[in-house]
């Protein structure tokens, strides 16, 4: 079997970044599916967000960025073989900045959703950056 590295330097700088940026996203989805669970009053207090009606939303919300971050690792392991992980990743991030930056600019109460969208937005680009030359 030939490895999804072959033909391409050891060494190669998009890749480790790549590989990288994924870990970093999946802990960023850790941290924040751990505060909605521990300590929920968190990020209402830093980013002045509201909690749903029901804590039930932030347990399944947690679910989801769990699974979420345990997708980015598994994309991490091996970016070439999982690529298209990769593009979920990419895409997926970037439809999470338009969401929320749109959702904080439609309601000035949920302004606190800035500094999260604009995280996503960096992951979808950084992501993106390091893809590109790896992407064939």
């Amino acid at each position: 079997m030939s490895s999804p590295l072959r033909g391409l330097p050891r060494h190669n700088a998009y890749l480790r970044w790549l590989k990288i940026g994924l870990v970093a996203g999946a802990i960023y989805d850790f941290v924040f599916a751990a505060l909605m669970l521990l300590a929920p009053e968190l990020p209402e207090r830093l980013l002045g967000l509201r909690p749903p009606g029901d804590a039930y939303f932030l347990w399944l919300n947690a679910v989801f960025l769990t699974m979420l971050g345990c997708f980015y690792l598994y994309a991490a392991y091996d970016p070439l073989t999982y690529r298209g992980n990769v593009v979920v990743a990419i895409v997926g991030r970037f439809a999470g900045f338009v969401a929320m930056a749109w959702a904080a600019y439609s309601d000035p109460s949920l302004k606190g959703l800035y500094p999260l969208a604009f995280g996503d937005l960096f992951f979808s680009v950084a992501h993106g950056v390091c893809w590109w030359p790896l992407r064939r």
